[in-house]
């Protein structure tokens, strides 16, 4: 019985990640992308298949690349809600769209 439970909370968890409104990307210590929501496929014009695996710095403005595994670093040795710092964003497919604000949480 318990085992069911286990699984159906993993699925909900599924679920709840799948369906929600804003794109998710889970990355794991080492800066690989873990997971990706259909918004994320959505908002970046990547297939979660393209970005399973990739660096997240995928996803960063050039411009931003070289620092960001520092930044990163520093979140997973004190993970919690960060604001925004201005001119913080993300980066799209190249020539599918424009720049995306981001934050972590």
């Amino acid at each position: 019985m318990a085992k069911d439970a286990g699984f159906a909370s993993a699925s909900l968890f599924e679920q709840l990640q799948e369906f929600a409104p804003d794109a998710i990307v889970g990355v794991s210590a080492d800066g690989r992308i873990v997971l990706a929501n259909a918004q994320t496929e959505a908002l970046f014009g990547y297939a979660r298949e393209e970005l399973v695996g990739r660096a997240v710095e995928t996803l960063v403005p050039e411009a931003f690349r070289r620092r960001h595994p520092e930044h990163r670093a520093a979140y997973f040795e004190d993970p919690r809600t960060r604001r925004r710092s201005s001119g913080c964003a993300s980066r799209s497919r190249p020539a599918t769209r424009p720049p995306r604000r981001t934050s972590a949480r």
